[in-house]
């Protein structure tokens, strides 16, 4: 996690409502993660609706999938979709700073861009559209997904289709330099009262609930068991949060009062930064491109 300064929030958030609106339109309809309009509460209910028309589920999670992207493969993203100069220039500069921890201690950086930023939900987004959203498009799009942010949930018929669509991704991962995370990525079987296959791992977590067989009510009053999710137990015997649920349970309606002054401060703070056009480093910096795979 890495907390920019006041001052790079606004110009962030400028930069963001700068670019956000070339990239809305081409990100994927199962992409919900830091999306207008999108909210983790949809990716849920889509999760479910497909849980229960296919018998399998990748749970794919990216091993630390803020700290390690690649900053090659990220500005090539960003010159494919040719932002204004002083955009492209700032994002450069912001995935390179360099961090100063809790001790004060300012150390140099070669890859990742800081959860905190305000304009990184947006260029993770930009990066796993091409990584991942699109790939799979292309390549398996009769395989239905559900993606927040690195959290993805895959939906398949069969087990052998899911493991063969597993080592896949781990390939296509690996040729955009991330790693599938080896202990919560895993294949899930969707039991419920008419799926009952013998295997060991039947239930996963999707943005803090999880999803398993377990009682529920039908609408004629009747009981069945059916696959469905239900908030995540804590450690402690507490309803636990997956912290990637923030907006989704009210967080960014706390920060709509903080956000709507940085973005009034962000409205003043663009034309000075569109000067920044004028600097040296500005020239040819959009010829660039990415191969979505």
């Amino acid at each position: 996690m890495g907390i920019p300064t006041v001052v790079d929030r606004i110009a962030q958030m400028t930069a963001r409502l700068c670019l956000e609106p070339k990239l809305e339109p081409i990100f994927h309809e199962d992409s919900y993660g830091y999306r207008p309009r999108k909210s983790a509460h949809q990716a849920l209910a889509k999760a479910r609706e497909r849980c229960w028309k296919r018998n399998w589920v990748i749970d794919l999670d990216i091993k630390g999938f803020f700290d390690n992207l690649d900053w090659e493969l990220m500005l090539k993203a960003v010159d494919f979709h040719k932002p204004e100069a002083w955009v492209r220039l700032y994002i450069e500069r912001w995935l390179k700073a360099p961090a100063k921890d809790k001790a004060g201690t300012v150390y140099e950086r070669d890859r990742g861009t800081p959860q905190g930023g305000v304009i990184s939900p947006l260029l993770a987004n930009l990066f796993l559209h091409y990584a991942f959203d699109t790939w799979m498009a292309r390549h398996h799009g009769d395989n239905p997904f559900e993606r927040y942010a690195d959290d993805i949930v895959i939906h398949c018929r069969t087990k052998e289709e899911a493991e063969k669509l597993l080592s896949e991704i781990d390939q296509r991962l690996s040729s955009c330099k991330l790693t599938m995370h080896p202990e919560k990525t895993k294949i899930v079987y969707c039991e419920d009262k008419n799926r009952k296959e013998a295997y060991d791992k039947t239930e996963f977590d999707f943005l803090g609930h999880t999803f398993r067989q377990r009682m529920v009510r039908c609408k004629d009053g009747s009981f069945s068991m059916n696959f469905t999710p239900a908030l995540r137990k804590g450690g402690n015997g507490d309803q636990g949060q997956d912290p990637r649920m923030a907006d989704a349970f009210g967080e960014r309606g706390r920060h709509r009062g903080a956000c709507a002054k940085v973005q009034s401060e962000a409205t003043g703070m663009a034309g000075i930064l569109r000067a920044i056009q004028a600097d040296g480093n500005s020239g040819d910096i959009r010829d660039g491109s990415i191969d979505p795979g």
